[in-house]
C-alpha cells in the first residue's frame, strides 16, 4: 500500500512538473519561461481537438469542426504549442451586458464596446416586437499578462492560463484577447 502511494506521487510530480505562479501571470516557470505544466482556464480546452496541428493543410477549417459540435464552444485557435486549442466564454465575460443600453444603432454599440476593449460588436435592431440588443466579444485584456512579455510562448501559456484564446505579442507587451 505504501509502494502503490509513493509511486502515485512521484507519477504526479514527474508528469506536472513543479510550477511556480506566485505572482499569479499563469506562467508555469515564473523564473526560465513557460514550461509545459500549463493549467488552462476551465473554459479553455487544449486537449480535445489536440491531434490538429496548425502546419498542416485546411487546419483552421478542421479545428473548427472538431470544436464546434458542443454548443458551449464560441472560438478557436492554435494559441497552445500550435495545437487546435477550443474556448467557451469566459464566466466573466461582461460581453453581453456591458453595453446593453448601447442600442441606439450599430455605431453606437460598436463604439461602446470598443471603448470598453473589445474587438467586435453585434448590434439587433429594435423591429417594434422585440427591443434592440448590443452585445461585445472577443475582449482584450492588456494588463492580465503583462509580465509575460518576455517571449510568445509565456505570452500564450498566460493568456491560456487566462481563458483567453488569443494573443498580440510584441514590442515588450503580452495582449491576451478571446471570446
Amino acid at each position: 500500500m505504501h509502494i502503490a502511494c509513493f509511486w502515485l506521487v512521484a507519477c504526479l510530480v514527474a508528469t506536472t512538473g513543479c510550477s511556480d505562479d506566485r505572482a499569479g501571470t499563469g506562467d508555469s516557470n515564473v523564473a526560465g519561461g513557460s514550461g509545459s505544466e500549463l493549467e488552462p482556464a476551465p473554459n479553455v480546452d487544449v486537449k480535445s481537438c489536440a491531434a490538429i496541428r496548425e502546419e498542416e493543410s485546411n487546419s483552421a477549417d478542421r479545428c473548427w469542426k472538431c470544436c464546434d459540435p458542443r454548443p458551449e464552444v464560441v472560438a478557436s485557435s492554435f494559441i497552445y504549442r500550435g495545437q487546435c486549442t477550443c474556448a467557451e466564454r469566459r464566466e466573466e465575460d461582461p460581453g453581453r451586458t456591458i453595453c446593453a443600453d448601447a442600442t441606439a444603432n450599430a455605431d453606437t454599440c460598436a463604439s461602446c464596446c470598443g471603448n470598453h476593449d473589445f474587438l467586435t460588436s453585434g448590434w439587433l435592431g429594435s423591429d417594434g416586437q422585440t427591443t434592440a440588443i448590443c452585445e461585445c466579444a472577443s475582449h482584450q485584456d492588456r494588463a492580465v499578462c503583462a509580465a509575460s512579455a518576455r517571449s510568445q510562448v509565456a505570452c500564450n501559456d498566460c493568456c491560456v492560463h487566462a481563458g483567453y484564446i488569443g494573443t498580440a505579442y510584441g514590442s515588450g507587451t503580452c495582449t491576451c484577447s478571446g471570446p
